[in-house]
């Protein structure tokens, strides 16, 4: 398995990079993304959750809004996540990921 990296700027703004080395690879990344919608059932099911925009971790009863989903593409359908943030960019334990902030630390980065 080949490590993905990729540079990142500085926050100086001096238009330096840094190189980032993912912890996981890019097809778990693309693989645990797909858990972030359609995913009532796996976040209700877990000990506990993660955002990967704001990286907070708590707990499934912390999740006040869902986002009621019907896809015509996709034979699973379902309500989706909501963070205190304000983003469907929870995932939970269930997954079979792990909900640490190095993993979510690499979700953001891959996706933002």
């Amino acid at each position: 398995m080949t490590k993905l990296t990729i540079k990142l700027p500085t926050v100086t703004g001096d238009n330096k990079y840094i190189d980032y080395e993912f912890a996981f690879s890019e097809n778990s990344l693309v693989a645990a993304h797909k858990h972030s919608i359609f995913n009532y059932d796996e976040i209700m099911a877990s000990d506990k959750c993660g955002c990967f925009y704001c990286l907070r971790i708590f707990t499934p009863n912390k999740i006040d809004e869902w986002l009621k989903e019907i896809s015509s593409t996709n034979a699973k359908s379902g309500d989706t996540a909501f963070c205190i943030c304000g983003l469907d960019t929870v995932i939970g334990s269930a997954s079979g990921f792990p909900i640490t902030r190095v993993f979510l630390q690499d979700m953001h980065i891959r996706w933002f």
